[in-house]
């Protein structure tokens, strides 16, 4: 088949790679294209990847341009807000975000103007807004290119964040009469972006959660979803590579071989724009601590991917900042050499990033630091409150909680294993461990793009996965650190 695969640059690639690999691997053309502005596709990931001798043709998308893109851009901001003003105070940090987005006359009469909210929140708004989306045409330059180059199946992820030309490509092909699939690019991406302004074919979920909300906030129908598990975190699963000594690692990140660490994962800057005072005050407290177990303990601290700015001096001995190189591990080493640190970590920390789903598939225990500083982001984000609701993350109201917590895992404390089997079950591999998700997601597609419905699809990946329940019985990624 003709497969056509679109998302904003390259570094979205890996939370699609084992999609594709396996599409490639049965037999499929498939075709990658990046946002128009997204720059020279220079990722390291996708370059080592390209040069390991994937057959895919890279190109740039189309964009629509004229009066519909501004009014299309617009609207699509306000809807956005909109469904925001609708999911009530639990959404203030996200609805407040969004508001920065609308146009300028109408940001400034939408703050603290309940009256404002309320129209954003009237049904009648939203079906304005929607029918604006419905009149519109499609590209037609965007239309013109997929009947020129006989696509098949049309894959867009994601498809609802800001100034998206992306969705633009589900809207032609629904004009055209391609068949649409969107997988869900991350575990929040659902509830802290924007809607879907297009509704696709299909939709591929990690997890029930993520089923739900795509019904509720993006208003797919229940039979479009279908739930594949997370192709993004395939990567944890099945690793070859050994873990390199303690030493060397040690050696690499510049702290001390003989005493053990903490790792600590930074936020985006959406979350936590400076956490380095949380640091120094986790430090702190560990000092503080009477358990001798603590004596020496050293904090690892990776500033997030997304998040490198410069920190205020951290002198402290018994803090080392590890930043190797910009961007998320993508490639094969840069995966390895994360793996070994949080492997030889006697626990991960931080406030509310992916790392932490990273840390668990990874069988390391983790713990979430709820400063109220970050309440927002953490109780009333549903991704998060799942995660904590699964028992697999830990959660400390204070650093002193949070070194009572470090004490009894150094101690041996081994309640959390079990949750963090469950979590990998539950929301990366729902059809069983042993089950690549990529593979599940590359069938769907394959049987998307023959116009086979949710239910024929969720049944013939079974057939083809060799099992007709989702129990999942093979191990985690590696053996528990010792």
């Amino acid at each position: 088949m003709n497969i056509l695969f679109v998302m904003r640059t390259a570094g979205y690639f890996p939370y699609h790679q084992t999609t594709i690999e396996h599409l490639l691997q049965r037999g499929h053309q498939v075709t990658l294209l990046f946002d128009h502005d997204s720059g020279p596709i220079d990722e390291r990931g996708f370059q080592e990847w390209l040069a390991a001798g994937h057959q895919v043709t890279v190109g740039k998308t189309l964009r629509r341009g004229g009066v519909w893109r501004r009014v299309l851009f617009a609207t699509r901001e306000a809807r956005s807000y909109a469904s925001y003003c609708r999911r009530g105070p639990e959404a203030k940090f996200y609805r407040e975000r969004w508001r920065e987005y609308l146009p300028p006359w109408l940001r400034q009469r939408s703050e603290d103007n309940r009256l404002v909210r309320a129209v954003f929140r009237a049904p009648f708004t939203q079906q304005l807004l929607g029918a604006v989306e419905r009149i519109s045409p499609a590209s037609p330059d965007i239309v013109a290119a997929l009947r020129r180059d006989g696509r098949e199946c049309v894959v867009v992820s994601p498809i609802n964040l800001r100034f998206d030309e992306e969705v633009e490509y589900v809207k032609a092909a629904k004009k055209v009469g391609v068949p649409t699939v969107v997988p869900v690019l991350s575990w929040d991406n659902l509830t802290t972006k924007g809607l879907f302004h297009v509704q696709p074919d299909l939709v591929l979920a990690w997890h029930h959660g993520h089923c739900e909300e795509a019904r509720a906030i993006h208003g797919v129908p229940a039979d479009r979803v279908l739930i594949t598990g997370s192709p993004f975190f395939d990567k944890w699963f099945g690793i070859s590579r050994p873990i390199s000594a303690r030493g060397a690692i040690c050696s690499r990140i510049g702290i001390e071989p003989d005493k053990p660490y903490l790792l600590y994962l930074g936020s985006s800057a959406n979350i936590a724009r400076d956490e380095s005072w949380l640091v120094i005050a986790l430090l702190q407290a560990i000092r503080r601590a009477e358990d001798p177990a603590l004596d020496g303990l050293q904090i690892v601290f990776k500033p997030h991917p997304a998040n490198l700015r410069p920190l205020p001096p951290l002198d402290e001995a018994r803090i080392a900042i590890y930043q190797r190189q910009r961007g998320r591990p993508d490639t094969a080493d840069a995966i390895a050499e994360f793996r070994d640190i949080l492997h030889h970590a006697v626990a991960v920390i931080g406030v509310n990033t992916t790392g932490m789903l990273d840390a668990v598939l990874c069988d390391r225990p983790c713990i979430a630091l709820a400063a109220k500083n970050y309440r927002q982001t953490q109780a009333y984000t549903p991704h998060f409150q799942r995660m904590q609701e699964s028992k697999a993350l830990l959660t400390a109201g204070s650093v002193r909680v949070a070194v009572e917590m470090l004490s009894r895992i150094m101690a041996g404390d081994q309640r959390s294993p079990s949750a963090r089997r469950r979590f990998a079950t539950t929301y990366a591999r729902p059809r069983g461990l042993g089950s690549e998700a990529g593979l599940a997601a590359a069938i769907a597609i394959e049987l998307a793009a023959q116009s086979r419905n949710a239910s024929e699809i969720d049944k013939a990946i079974d057939r083809e996965l060799g099992h007709g329940s989702h129990s999942g019985s093979q191990v985690l990624a590696r053996e528990p650190a010792r």
